[in-house]
């Protein structure tokens, strides 16, 4: 948290450390989430660490390259962030909006063709790779639904920063008054809620003390662990 809240004062006031301060967001949340399991070898864990880990290396080797590949180094990392979410949230499927609320799917689908729509005229050559992010970025916080409330939450946070992001990336004169402080924002907030929601969900479908309660979707039916 802390750390956090330092870089997005440094990025607010334009300080040169928030280049620095990126790097330091991620590993504190790997930490918290490897402390804080039951056991490393539930894949819901194993593939979250992953996650967080390629995040982490979305957030700190784009700055030590040119310009002109931080864009498309930051998406692959980010994309194979979501998939490593994918991989980690996929057994839980059934309980999703998938397999409880498959209507409640509609909406997912409007908000990813109409991002993938705003960003693909600026996208250039990119164009494939808006189109794989743009499909990452809606099944993740899809099958988010089925482990957490708090996944799905920063399933949604994720979907609004990547969109921040490419509005920014591909839309030319697009910007809103502390447009950096915004996106990083709601990354963290994405971040941490995916932890949150790992946790609760590892402990409570793991031998011992349990929540007391069923995971629930944005669909706001419990479903059985």
């Amino acid at each position: 948290m802390l750390v956090g809240a330092v870089h997005l004062v440094a990025l607010l006031l334009g300080w040169p450390t928030s280049t620095y301060t990126q790097w330091l967001l991620v590993p504190p949340l790997i930490a918290h989430l490897l402390l804080r399991c039951r056991t490393v070898r539930s894949p819901l864990v194993r593939w979250g660490v992953v996650a967080l880990l390629l995040s982490w290396l979305g957030d700190s080797v784009p700055t030590l390259l040119p310009p002109p590949a931080r864009l498309p180094t930051n998406m692959v990392f980010f994309g194979l962030a979501h998939a490593s979410w994918i991989m980690a949230f996929l057994p839980c499927w059934r309980r999703s909006i998938v397999g409880t609320r498959p209507q409640l799917l509609v909406p997912y689908a409007i908000g990813v063709v109409g991002l993938i729509g705003l960003c693909l005229p600026g996208s250039g050559s990119l164009w494939p790779a808006v189109v794989a992010y743009g499909l990452l970025l809606v099944t993740m916080p899809v099958l988010a639904t089925g482990v957490d409330v708090l996944t799905s939450w920063g399933g949604i946070a994720f979907v609004l920063c990547a969109g921040l992001l490419g509005w920014r990336a591909f839309r030319p004169g697009f910007d809103l008054p502390a447009v950096d402080a915004v996106i990083m924002a709601a990354y963290l907030c994405a971040q941490a809620l995916l932890v949150a929601g790992t946790l609760r969900a590892q402990w409570r479908r793991g031998p011992g003390p349990a929540l007391g309660q069923a995971p629930v979707g944005l669909t706001g039916r419990p479903s059985s662990a």
